[in-house]
């Protein structure tokens, strides 16, 4: 798997969640792993943390509320 090589290939710590059973209409999954993985990176800034969705393609409108995180906390 790809992903696994990126993983070990960067040594970042990573949050891996799967959205297989996220209820259609929830808006705020999403940003709860998000703010989850960013107090993570907080505790350990200059380690890379990475957030790991699987299936996000299953969740309404996914690219609009990674943006919405992505802006929300880009430096």
């Amino acid at each position: 798997m790809l992903l696994c090589q990126v993983i070990k290939d960067t040594n970042a710590s990573n949050t891996f969640v799967a959205a297989d059973a996220i209820p259609d209409g929830d808006r705020i999954w999403i940003a709860q792993q998000w703010e989850n993985a960013r107090l993570i990176q907080n505790q350990n800034p200059e380690i890379p943390h990475l957030l790991i969705i699987d299936e996000v393609q299953k969740i309404d409108n996914w690219s609009e509320q990674v943006k919405a995180e992505w802006d929300r906390y880009a430096t």
